[in-house]
């Protein structure tokens, strides 16, 4: 179903994959919380799902213990999160799961 040119947007912190599997990371950076160091940065990533959003994203099933106190401590990057979630939420659906996470494909 991917090809390999398409981009496949890993989250939240996923990258390794595309690189495991030779597919493009969607974005900046091939890790999405990197974008949360400007918020400009996030904004681009945000403005990327509106324009050509990707047709895959592989999202972790659960995050490890500390990664809530450390990543969302800030409101800022809760807020982030928030947005981000809610994209993927509301544009995909759960196509497949491996042991670690859930693949989602873009709703037409």
């Amino acid at each position: 179903k991917v090809s390999k040119n398409d981009e496949v947007f890993t989250y939240p912190e996923l990258g390794t994959y595309n690189f495991l599997f030779d597919r493009k990371f969607f974005g900046k950076f091939p890790i999405a919380t990197f974008s949360w160091f400007r918020q400009s940065w996030h904004d681009d990533l945000m403005k990327s799902f509106k324009l050509n959003p990707p047709k895959f994203i592989v999202l972790e099933k659960e995050r490890k213990d500390d990664w809530g106190e450390l990543y969302l401590g800030q409101k800022a990057n809760r807020d982030k999160n928030d947005a981000m979630m809610n994209v993927i939420q509301n544009g995909y659906t759960i196509v497949g799961e491996t042991g670690g996470t859930y693949i989602y494909e873009k709703r037409n």
